[in-house]
């Protein structure tokens, strides 16, 4: 079969799809258009305001591409490992709202691969599907101790994996299908790492496998970006590997993961899950530890001191995810409150370096952070999934409201 050319029209349909993950309108706008305000769930005593308009950065539709592939891919790794999680341990209501939101998730990548290969959504769906589904007959089979049903399931996905690099490469020669299905492969591998530990009762294992998992999507969504904005030319605007760019992708990804293991963390604590609670903690951690390191690059300070900035307002949710387990209001408006004060406090510290973000701007993307994060809080501590996980997929997209301003300005130093 011929290659499939990707046409202009193509890759601009990819890239709208590829950046609705994160909460882009419109792939020709700039990376910085103000987040739609928020307001904080009803549990909640702060009201994000309306965001402001940052400063403008140029269209880079090759680089928007690029992001928008990595929060897909990213975001997928997340809602799969919580879906399998919430199976594994029995809690229906979970899996199933987890589940709707990995489905979500699949509907946008098959919209991404739709555009590129010029084929109906439905079908890009159901390829997209399938080695989910032989993710999900692989976590039935361990948690029915079927050796050989696990066998079979991975025998699928290892199948799988030629399917789906043949079909890219189809479109995108610039990869070579034994590279692109040696990537798929590490990704059925890491995965299956994150199940297999859930299977076993290994919470720290299970975390652990997690942040790696979610850390190869790059090692996909990169050289595939890459390749189709080398084959579009000129039909896309920008570059894929810019500075600016680079640090979109290596913001968004660390702001994306705090954003899902804090929800991870405060689920578990308002369930009573102690062991998940407390190796999503340390993951999160780790997630803070690489936060601060990167913002004590920038402002050429002791990342001990980044890193306890950073970690006050994770300290705060705990204070608030603490008071609704309590039902204790007063002190849930006392958290709510320095998370209020928090967002000054930090957009002050930010913009004492990226002096071209005005402080009200940032500080009104901090609040819609602490609005869409308590929501999900809110929603677990009411014991709904649905409204949590919904909220979850909401907080998660938010990020790089945060992420594209501060990666602008801080490529813009030099």
């Amino acid at each position: 079969m011929a290659p499939r050319k990707i046409h202009a029209a193509a890759v601009a349909a990819l890239m709208l799809a590829a950046t609705a993950a994160c909460g882009s309108d419109d792939a020709e706008t700039t990376a910085t258009s103000g987040a739609p305000s928020t307001t904080a769930a009803p549990n909640s005593t702060t009201e994000a305001p309306p965001s402001t308009t940052t400063a403008p950065v140029a269209t880079n539709a090759k680089g928007d591409l690029r992001v928008g592939l990595n929060a897909l891919l990213e975001s997928h790794t997340i809602y799969a490992s919580m879906a399998t999680g919430a199976a594994l341990d029995g809690r229906t209501e979970d899996f199933e709202a987890a589940a709707a939101l990995l489905d979500t998730n699949s509907r946008s990548i098959a919209d991404a691969l739709a555009s590129v290969y010029g084929s109906d959504p439905d079908a890009a769906y159901e390829l997209w599907n399938e080695h989910i589904g032989y993710f999900v007959d692989y976590a039935t089979a361990l948690a029915g101790d079927d050796q050989a049903a696990a066998g079979e399931a991975q025998a699928n996905l290892d199948e799988y994996a030629t399917t789906l690099a043949t079909f890219i490469n189809e479109a995108v020669p610039g990869l070579p299908i034994e590279a692109v299905e040696g990537l798929v492969v590490e990704h059925v591998g890491t995965l299956s790492a994150v199940i297999d530990a859930q299977a076993s009762g290994d919470a720290a294992a299970a975390t652990t496998a997690l942040g790696e998992a979610v850390g190869h999507m790059a090692m996909i969504a990169d050289p595939l970006a890459g390749a189709i904005a080398e084959q579009a030319g000129n039909g896309m605007s920008g570059q894929v590997d810019d500075a600016e760019t680079d640090l979109r992708v290596a913001l968004g990804s660390l702001l994306r993961q705090h954003t899902a293991y804090a929800s991870l963390a405060t689920g578990a604590a308002l369930d009573g899950r102690t062991e998940d609670f407390e190796a999503s903690v340390a993951l999160l951690d780790t997630n803070s530890r690489t936060i601060a390191e990167t913002l004590a690059g920038v402002y050429s300070s002791d990342p001990d001191d980044a890193y306890e900035l950073w970690n006050e307002h994770i300290g705060y949710f705990v204070d608030y995810t603490t008071a609704l387990a309590g039902d204790d209001q007063a002190a849930a408006d006392e958290a709510q409150a320095n998370l209020d004060e928090y967002a000054g406090t930090f957009a002050t510290f930010i913009t004492s370096v990226l002096t071209e973000l005005p402080t009200e701007a940032v500080e009104g993307l901090v609040r819609d952070h602490v609005a869409t994060l308590s929501g999900v809080i809110d929603a677990q501590a009411s014991d709904d999934p649905d409204a949590a996980f919904t909220a979850l997929g909401e907080a998660m997209d938010h990020m790089p409201m945060i992420a594209d301003p501060l990666a602008a300005e801080i490529a813009a130093l030099g």
